[in-house]
């Protein structure tokens, strides 16, 4: 299995750019549903609008909440995403067309990747396919062709067909842009990206 193409930077990276065009690399501090704290080399304006983009293609718009000295350098509160219906719930499982990803783990220090799949999901979490055990607790970055999605491992099993099967609850999920059209009821089709999917179980980029 080849590692994605679109990962070529540190995977707690991000590019910020505001509305007048000015950009600026961060490293992300801390992540959770809805914003997402980046460590800075220069100071962001409380109350600007920015896009914070976390890979090739896929990004999300933000309100810079705060901005404040740390350390050497600055750390910026961005909220993208205000949204407080979702609670942690247990949902149907709907398989994904074996959609390969590279995982990022963030809560390393070296932030390590490998290779996996995403085999289903839920408007809760997403179900991997791993080469190697994560620890449950572990916070991990998941970057496939359709969309990044943040979140904890819960639990992580040797699989009957080799390798691992790891278990995600899903944070965040910012998908890549030129995604498919979410979907207007029903069950999602088959066959369907992984970004549509969640997007149809209520996970959208804002």
């Amino acid at each position: 299995m080849e590692t994605l193409a679109s990962t070529r930077v540190a995977p707690d990276s991000v590019l910020i750019q505001t509305v007048n065009g000015h950009s600026l690399s961060g490293r992300i501090k801390n992540l959770a549903n809805g914003s997402v704290q980046v460590l800075l080399s220069e100071v962001l304006a409380q109350g600007s609008r920015v896009s914070v983009e976390f890979a090739s293609q896929c990004a999300v718009f933000g309100e810079v909440v705060y901005c404040n000295p740390y350390e050497s350098a600055y750390c910026a509160g961005i909220y993208f995403e205000p949204d407080n219906s979702r609670k942690s719930r247990a949902h149907p499982r709907f398989q994904v067309h074996d959609e390969k990803a590279t995982v990022a783990l963030m809560s390393c220090a070296t932030r390590s990747q490998l290779e996996a799949r995403v085999v289903d999901a839920s408007k809760s979490g997403l179900g991997l396919i791993l080469p190697r055990p994560l620890a449950a607790g572990d916070w991990v970055r998941v970057e496939t062709r359709s969309c990044v999605v943040f979140g904890d491992i819960v639990y992580c099993e040797p699989h009957a067909a080799g390798g691992y099967r790891g278990g995600l609850a899903i944070e965040t999920v910012v998908p890549r842009f030129g995604g498919e059209v979410e979907g207007a009821g029903g069950p999602p089709p088959r066959n369907v990206t992984l970004s549509a999917l969640l997007s149809m179980l209520g996970w959208s980029g804002k």
